[in-house]
């Protein structure tokens, strides 16, 4: 991901909708794993997702932590219904409907 271009660059992540402490961990998080430290990734991403918003956390732990790849792939979906669910709740058109 690339936070620093497109619209995270000025709503912030989820567009506003997690929070700056969320974020700072999930940061921590992906430097860590850069660095190969996996615990620390782990612990940092493990605060990260105390946020229900923060979807990137989801699915960032899907890919990297995760037993199987069938593990990781359920996993990736459930974060996929749960951004829905988000997107819905605080969509500016309810009307629209999502992911049909």
């Amino acid at each position: 991901m690339l936070p620093h271009l497109g619209a995270e660059n000025f709503m912030g992540r989820g567009g506003s909708l997690v929070s700056a402490e969320s974020t700072k961990h999930l940061q921590m998080a992906e430097d860590c794993l850069g660095r190969v430290d996996v615990v620390r990734a782990l612990h940092h991403l493990t605060k990260a997702r105390l946020d229900k918003n923060n979807i990137d956390a989801d699915l960032l732990m899907a890919a990297n932590f995760t037993l199987t790849k069938q593990q990781g792939l359920k996993d990736m979906e459930v974060a996929e219904k749960k951004g829905r669910e988000i997107l819905k709740r605080h969509s500016v058109r309810p009307a629209l409907k999502m992911g049909t």
